[in-house]
């Protein structure tokens, strides 16, 4: 007995913290949503790292200008009798240039044997200037260009990504929101239904109607009970989505609030694409893409020219580390290499060439297909709103009609099949409200997302700060 008791105290509480949850859920507001899933989502932080690694990737591709210290060591071991054996050992520094293509480096060597049978030293200075190949250090220019177009392109990807990811989750929430709302009219059509039948069940015991109209309302009631229990499955879906998105691992429900619908479009097409040319980031895109192939056309017609360098060096050879009788001398000269047999470069070269013009005329498609798809959704966005402000009438007046039908039915003056389907238009048309005005908001979201101006890399340095 005191099982049972317990068993039903525990049920009690349960079911009553879940219809408290039910009757007060917690409000879930369009950008809470947007920057709780910013911060919980692990899609979010994966676009964040990818601009890293785009950094870091165009980097590689630079020429370093270390500073290089080289030591060297040994041991010279003579099989002859009149050549001592000793250690040998050298100090060299150098440092490359890559803006000049410049190198200098530095030498300083050490041998305590040798055929003299004394211990000396040599010290070499050399500067070494390229003026075929990367002549003046053009091609590390060129190199340096590539990496700062790459960088470019990779925070304007970044974007593009977010902007992707962003017009994805709101469009789920609207989507949310939406199902809301047809489950909201639902519940007022199915206790509409409901107090109808209850009201035609009198009239009937009042011998005012007959069965026949008791069924038919009951059919209704039926049907409208199982719409409910759809909609609510689909709700419950999106909810889940939702609190997955969120991160949301507790119990208490949640309810979207009504998002700001966004404002009509009521300049003309031609014009709003003129500003998408001139401004939008999609168009700098396809422009650095351009550059970059262009550059690197470039950069592979430098590599075409034979290796030549200027030499000018310096040279002290004496004994002991002191350069004891020591010997100056200075050189100039050239140190040419000419490959032969090889066509990797005029490979690179045409390889280089055919994607530019590849590059060029893609772009030509690009643009044409982006003002085909815009102009496209210019026009299904005028259509949605011409739609949505009809059925906004559509519901009015078939509200007007359902009260009409309702007072004539209740003094005998309508038929309950005029009844019925007034109800059945009023229900119709909320539903194709409800649709309209998200299918309306979404297609917005889509000019947004196509046109660069749902978000900007300064909103995404906010966003960062908010989920850091």
């Amino acid at each position: 007995m005191r099982k049972k008791i317990l068993f039903v105290i525990i049920y009690s509480c349960l079911l009553s913290s879940m219809v408290t949850a039910q009757d007060a859920p917690q409000p879930l507001a369009l950008q809470e949503f947007v920057t709780l899933t910013c911060k919980k989502d692990v899609n979010f932080e994966i676009i964040l790292l990818d601009e890293l690694i785009y950094q870091y990737q165009a980097k590689l591709g630079l020429t370093a200008a270390d500073l290089l210290i080289a030591v060297k060591g040994q041991y010279n071991l003579s099989w002859h009798e009149d050549e001592e054996s000793g250690p040998e050992g050298s100090l060299g520094l150098s440092k490359l240039f890559p803006g000049t293509g410049t190198e200098l480096g530095v030498t300083y060597g050490l041998a305590t044997g040798n055929v003299l049978n004394e211990p000396y030293s040599r010290f070499t200075a050399m500067v070494a200037q390229p003026i075929a190949e990367n002549a003046f250090g053009h091609a590390n220019r060129l190199a340096e260009k590539i990496s700062g177009l790459e960088i470019e392109l990779a925070q304007h990807q970044m974007v593009e990504a977010y902007e992707d990811y962003l017009a994805q989750s709101m469009k789920t929430y609207y989507s949310w929101y939406a199902a809301q709302m047809r489950v909201t009219t639902s519940e007022t059509t199915f206790r509409e239904n409901r107090k109808l039948l209850e009201n035609v069940r009198a009239r009937k015991r009042n011998r005012i109607a007959d069965q026949s109209d008791v069924n038919k309302i009951h059919v209704q009631v039926l049907s409208k009970e199982s719409t409910l229990i759809s909609l609510k499955k689909t709700l419950l879906d999106l909810t889940l989505v939702i609190r997955q998105a969120i991160g949301v691992t507790t119990p208490d429900a949640l309810q979207p609030m009504e998002p700001e619908t966004y404002h009509p479009l009521k300049k003309a097409f031609a014009y709003e694409y003129a500003g998408f040319v001139q401004n939008s980031r999609t168009q700098h895109i396809l422009k650095l893409l351009e550059r970059k192939n262009g550059v690197e056309v470039a950069q592979y017609a430098d590599q075409l020219l034979p290796s030549i360098e200027i030499l000018l060096g310096y040279t002290a050879e004496g004994s002991d580390e002191a350069f004891a009788g020591r010997k100056n001398a200075m050189y100039a000269g050239l140190a040419v290499e000419i490959p032969f047999l090889n066509d990797t470069k005029q490979w690179r070269y045409a390889l280089a060439k055919t994607k530019h013009k590849k590059t060029k005329l893609a772009n030509m498609n690009t643009h044409k297909q982006l003002r085909t798809d815009l102009e496209t959704l210019y026009t299904d966005i005028l259509s949605t709103q011409k739609q949505l402000a009809i059925a906004k009438q559509k519901v009015s007046l078939s509200e007007a009609v359902l009260k009409s039908e309702t007072k004539y039915y209740m003094q005998s003056r309508a038929e309950l099949n005029d009844l019925i389907l007034a109800g059945n238009d009023l229900e119709e048309n909320r539903y194709q409200q409800i649709y309209l005005t998200m299918q309306y908001n979404i297609l917005m979201i889509e000019w947004l997302r196509l046109t660069d101006q749902l978000i900007r890399k300064e909103d995404i340095r906010r966003v960062e700060q908010k989920v850091g």
